[in-house]
């Protein structure tokens, strides 16, 4: 894939109409100004979703995220699991607007607790 054309997934792993919304959603963020590095960041968690998660968009269920992100999120920091569920909501929140999916299917309960770092002051 050329530099150029970061925005666009080629994946052999996504199953083509999957690959299709994959690139609406990711064309769609681009001509929102995102930074080249969130879009590729989002490019490349959605692959991985995607592939793993091989249920076509269209019959995508609450269940069937929850479970794959349970085996996901195993071994992963909690920011980790809060940038993937942040990542999955934009992109089923495009897909519930371009009427691919009828419901809401990522649940704000599953966003793990971060922890909280405290301020860091400086001395005179």
């Amino acid at each position: 894939m050329s530099a150029e054309k970061y925005w666009v997934s080629e994946h052999s792993g996504v199953e083509k109409t999957n690959l299709a919304i994959l690139n609406e959603y990711l064309l769609s963020i681009k001509l929102e100004n995102k930074a080249e590095a969130t879009i590729t960041k989002y490019r490349k968690l959605l692959e991985r979703f995607l592939c793993e998660c091989s249920v076509p968009v269209k019959e995508m269920t609450s269940d069937s995220i929850h479970r794959w992100l349970r085996n996901f999120s195993g071994n992963k920091s909690p920011r980790t699991v809060d940038l993937l569920l942040s990542t999955l909501s934009s992109f089923f929140k495009f897909c519930l607007d371009g009427d691919y999916i009828d419901s809401v299917v990522i649940k704000n309960r599953w966003r793990p607790t971060i922890p909280q770092s405290l301020p860091q002051f400086l001395n005179e």
